[in-house]
């Protein structure tokens, strides 16, 4: 429904509320237009708009929890990134075309977070096609170390490459779960 049809559907209701009590109020006795039942309505009121507004705490304290949780895992995911290319680039040249693959899922995965950012010439060129961290993780698990530097930096990329796509899955299941509460709202 649209926001003008719920706008209208509401004035409809208040409007039509309207009418009805002037109409009640000219025909009931006068002991039930009294101020002891004008009280009673108050009263009524004021507790249904004491729980409506406690409903739409609990909402937006709900959404902001959401929010602040996923904006802090993108965060670390960004300076997951940034470290693992400053591990592959310390690793030597055999991780250049893991370092492309990486720039190349980067500017895909800001595509499809805001796309309708303009995010740039060398962030569109760069993010047509699909490339997921898994296909830097199997770049990775191709390299020959050559010594025990190599081998420990190796390893540290692939566990880094692993946090980052652990990240990915769980925002994409917390994206997952949001849109379908506003689908069964």
């Amino acid at each position: 429904m649209s926001a003008r049809a719920i706008s209208l559907v509401a004035f409809s209701c208040i409007l039509g509320g309207t009418l009805l009590g002037m109409f009640l109020h000219s025909i009931l006795p006068k002991h039930h237009v009294g101020d002891e039942s004008k009280d009673a309505v108050k009263l009524g009121i004021g507790m249904i708009a004491t729980l409506a507004a406690l409903v739409l705490g609990l909402l937006i304290a709900s959404a902001k929890g959401t929010f602040d949780t996923m904006s802090s895992e993108l965060r670390q995911t960004g300076s997951r990134v940034i470290l693992l290319d400053r591990v592959m680039a310390h690793y030597g040249p055999e991780t250049m075309e893991a370092r492309d693959l990486l720039r190349r899922s980067l500017a895909v995965a800001i595509k499809r977070i805001w796309p309708e950012e303009k995010i740039g010439q060398a962030v569109a060129k760069a993010g047509e096609g699909r490339v997921d961290i898994e296909a830097v993780q199997e770049k990775l698990r191709q390299l020959s170390p050559r010594n025990d530097d190599q081998r420990w930096l190796k390893s540290r990329a692939l566990q880094i490459s692993g946090e980052i796509a652990e990240a990915r899955w769980l925002l994409m299941e917390q994206t997952g779960r949001a849109r379908s509460r506003c689908r069964s709202s």
